[in-house]
Parts: structure tokens; sequence; C-alpha cells
């Protein structure tokens, strides 16, 4: 808090700079549960063993792919292993493959074949986002300690 002439303003900074420190961990475990959910919708389906061999040997495998509109099955498990997140300069979070699983974008984004699994995977996990923000401890930040140095107030200069 600001007092000038008698009045006390809020320290606008102060708090926008304690609420930035603080939404790091919630905003950690929102790109968490993304990642985790992702990883869950892309690991079913997949190889499915067939015939034996004519020697009686192991089985062959072969691939099925999913049905359009549903996550792509799992083959490799390279798409799957590929997910992962990472901070942005704009204080926000991204989920996604890395340019490993390259055929990931073609999977979501496709106007012919559309296999998404991102999308399904923000949806499902979105409602618990507020659990994550609810408690955020502006007072354990530094810039949170700072305001609240003293009685809290800052004096006008």
């Amino acid at each position: 808090m600001i007092k000038m002439r008698g009045k006390y303003w809020l320290d606008e900074k102060g708090v926008a700079e304690a609420v930035s420190q603080a939404k790091i961990k919630p905003l950690e475990h929102c790109a968490l549960a993304v990642e985790r959910r992702a990883k869950i919708i892309t690991s079913k389906g997949g190889r499915i063993l067939g015939a034996k061999g004519p020697k009686g040997g192991r089985g062959t495998f072969h691939s099925e792919a999913s049905p359009v509109g549903q996550p792509p099955h799992k083959q490799t498990g390279v798409l799957s292993n590929s997910i992962t997140w990472a901070y942005t300069n704009t204080g926000t979070a991204i989920v996604g493959p890395t340019t490993v699983a390259w055929y990931g974008r073609i999977h979501e984004f496709s106007k012919r074949f559309p296999r998404p699994f991102m999308v399904p995977a923000l949806d499902y996990e979105r409602p618990m986002f507020p659990r994550y923000f609810q408690n955020m401890k502006l007072s354990q930040t530094p810039a949170g300690r700072k305001l609240n140095q003293g009685d809290g107030r800052k004096r006008a200069r």
C-alpha cells in the first residue's frame, strides 16, 4: 500500500510481481497434469500379434490405425515419450510433443484424418485448474515478502 495525502494506494507492481512468482507452482501442476493425461491417451491401442510364422516361430505384428477422430494408437511409444512441457516468455506453459515425434502435429491438426490427443487431454484436465491455483502463497515469494515488510505499507516518495 502506498500512502499519498492521507490515502493508501495499492502497490500494483509489487502485487503483480508476487502473483507472477506465486503462479509458477500451480502452472507447473497444470502442465504436468495435461502432459500425464496426453501420455495416457496415446498409450492405448497399437500393434496386434498376428499368426505364427511357417516354422512355428514368433508371430508377426501388424499395426491397426485408430478410427478418425480418436487418438492415435501406440505403435512404438515415441509420440507418447516425446510429450513434454515448458515455460514461455509470457508466463504461460506450453505442452505437446517435441520435434522427435514430428507426426504428432499431423495427428492433432490434420483436416483429412484428425486424431487429436492434446485437446482431449486439456479438456479432461481443465476442470482441475482452479484447484491448483486456489491456494497460491503470495507471502512465500520474494516479492510477497517484500510487500509484507514492516506494516505492509509502502511510503510515498
